[in-house]
């Protein structure tokens, strides 16, 4: 009964290993639920999908429509437990980013140029794993702050 036991622990324990990140998936960016600064407006649509793509490395796809019809693409490599986060498709304007996973579900990301940083981004998926709720905050191209909350729905 207890080598029955023990060997049920240990098989749960390396189950939660092997889970998925939780954030692996796409989510659209729900534009009600969002709050943007007057100097960062909002986009029309805006996408991220999460992939792994090796143990240890999460492919984040970035998606966005701006208002004027401009549309982004940006395919960014993420390590899992954190680290410096590695720009395969699109400008990142000379900048670095670092992220930082807190928990599962919970990662700080911080991004750098010429050794200050210039934003950073808090992400949080609720505990159903149905929303993704990304804090940011930095300077614009003019320098003014600006603070925005975006509300992403898991599809």
């Amino acid at each position: 009964m207890r080598k029955a036991l023990l060997l049920m622990t240990v098989l749960g324990f390396v189950g939660l290993l092997w889970a998925a990140d939780p954030i692996v998936g796409s989510w659209k960016l729900n534009l009600a639920k969002s709050k943007f600064a007057p100097n960062d407006p909002a986009p029309k649509k805006q996408t991220e999908v999460y992939r792994e793509t090796t143990p240890g490395q999460i492919e984040l796809t970035y998606k966005n429509t701006q208002a004027d019809g401009a549309s982004n693409l940006l395919i960014i490599s993420i390590p899992a437990q954190g680290g410096v986060n590695k720009r395969l498709r699109g400008d990142n304007g000379g900048a670095m980013e670092v992220e930082t996973l807190i928990a599962p579900g919970e990662w700080c990301m911080t991004r750098l140029k010429d050794g200050k940083q210039i934003a950073s981004l808090h992400k949080l998926i609720s505990k159903d794993g149905k929303t993704m709720t990304q804090r940011a905050a930095g300077k614009d191209a003019q320098g003014k702050p600006y603070q925005d909350i975006l509300v992403y729905d898991k599809q």
